[in-house]
């Protein structure tokens, strides 16, 4: 079964999948990206912020806000554990023979879930705040 972020999860009990690594570094960019993402949300919303005091657009503005915070603690976890994996992935590698045998994808395949996870939230967030930012810009 192919994800979004490109691999065949039952390839990942392979020991010598490779890729493993390539992977951590698409994630890690995909949350830098959302990390971007939040800056430029963040200043469309100061604009809204700037010019509308009626309750519902503040509602709105403080919604935003805070899913903003919640977006960069989840991200920030997100960063931690690829990092962590990747630093059990790369113990685990012996040159010349992949990783060892014993290891498995569950692990990795937990990440990739979470990540899958975490973008359909962004799109769904980022989606609400475009309408959100049309209606009060």
């Amino acid at each position: 079964m192919a994800t979004r972020f490109g691999k065949n999860l039952s390839t990942m009990n392979d020991p010598q999948t490779p890729g493993l690594l390539t992977e951590h570094g698409s994630w890690l960019k995909k949350l830098d990206e959302f990390k971007d993402e939040i800056l430029v949300m963040e200043r469309r919303l100061a604009e809204v912020a700037a010019r509308k005091t009626d309750f519902e657009a503040r509602q709105g503005i403080e919604h935003f806000q805070n899913q903003f915070v919640v977006q960069r603690n989840n991200i920030d976890e997100a960063r931690h554990r690829v990092h962590a994996h990747e630093d059990d992935v790369s113990r685990h590698v012996v040159p010349e023979q992949g990783l060892e045998g014993k290891r498995d994808g569950n692990e990795h395949d937990g990440i990739r879930s979470e990540m899958e996870g975490l973008v359909r939230v962004w799109e769904e967030l980022r989606s609400d705040f475009n309408k959100f930012f049309m209606k009060w810009a």
